[in-house]
């Protein structure tokens, strides 16, 4: 990565990535999510101390989720407007 014109926020990653393991989560909310679900779900993610990465499109919005805590994703498979967690398992 040319670190001249990385964003500040991989730059980061990069960091903790290189010092300890990071636990990398994709939320995929439903279709119907409200905004109201959606900030729900972010602020909740903030809490348990991880950074979050929107990404929303025409019919579904997708959180990125990067830590360096491993959390249980049932806790955040049950918040409303949650359809569904995928754990990444693999280096990116």
């Amino acid at each position: 990565m040319d670190t001249g014109t990385a964003p500040a926020h991989l730059l980061r990653h990069e960091r903790i990535q290189k010092k300890q393991k990071v636990n990398v989560m994709i939320v995929v909310m439903k279709e119907q999510a409200t905004e109201s679900q959606v900030d729900s779900v972010i602020a909740r993610l903030i809490e348990l101390g991880m950074d979050v990465h929107r990404s929303s499109g025409a019919t579904r919005t997708v959180l990125g989720v990067v830590s360096a805590n491993k959390v249980d994703k049932g806790i955040i498979e049950i918040l409303d407007g949650v359809h569904e967690v995928m754990r990444i398992t693999e280096p990116y």
